[in-house]
């Protein structure tokens, strides 16, 4: 009996991660430069727009308890919610950086960054993650390379790619960069699956905006 309860248990771990939320313009955005940066290569592929976000922490496989900790953590954080400004730079880039597996639009954004180091306090206070002493990078990811680049055939996969264009800009125009107000921050539920990983919102806190994006 004792081992069925076990069992059941893990059953109900679930991958879960913390991120920022894009609004849908930024969204179509994105999607708009995955049509005309990846049609018709079969070494990218696009990530889809529900998985489109900017990540502020990784959780792991997490059992109940865990997940209402990590719960009470983020309502915590982002009590008093703020507007959180995003600025993504137009020049895509890979990541990691020596061995690639994603294409990436790097972030600029303190009011991510202090909400994020608020929420490292109270995840490592919880005792669901460990403090991490390296700075926060934020990025949005929009493709994943396919197979294991690494050195020049990581350059070779990134060169040519457009850059992304300023909401204003004509699609073919070069850009400025895309600036945005994240539309909330949310603790999310990762399921794997053959044709990708699905996500899903576990607790979710609705953020001010100030603009568009």
């Amino acid at each position: 009996m004792a081992e069925g309860n076990g069992e059941e248990r893990e059953a109900k771990r679930v991958r879960a991660f913390i991120a920022l939320a894009p609004p849908t313009a930024t969204i179509e955005a994105i999607a708009s430069w995955q049509r005309r940066a990846l049609g018709g290569r079969n070494d990218l592929r696009a990530i889809g727009r529900d998985a489109l976000h900017l990540t502020m922490a990784f959780l792991g496989d997490r059992g109940p308890a865990e997940i209402d900790r990590a719960r009470d953590a983020l309502l915590e954080a982002a009590a008093e919610p703020a507007a959180i400004p995003v600025q993504l730079d137009a020049r895509p880039i890979g990541l990691p950086a020596r061995r690639p597996r994603v294409v990436a639009f790097a972030a600029t954004s303190r009011g991510a960054t202090t909400l994020r180091d608020e929420l490292v306090n109270r995840l490592a206070a919880a005792g669901l993650i460990a403090p991490d002493p390296r700075p926060f990078r934020p990025h949005l990811s929009v493709a994943r390379i396919r197979g294991d680049p690494g050195g020049r055939r990581a350059r070779e996969v990134l060169t040519g790619l457009p850059p992304l264009a300023a909401p204003s800009a004509p699609p073919a125009a070069p850009g400025t960069g895309h600036t945005f107000d994240a539309v909330r921050v949310a603790l999310y539920r990762s399921e794997l699956r053959s044709q990708g990983a699905r996500y899903s919102v576990l607790a979710d806190v609705e953020l001010p905006r100030r603009c568009g994006g």
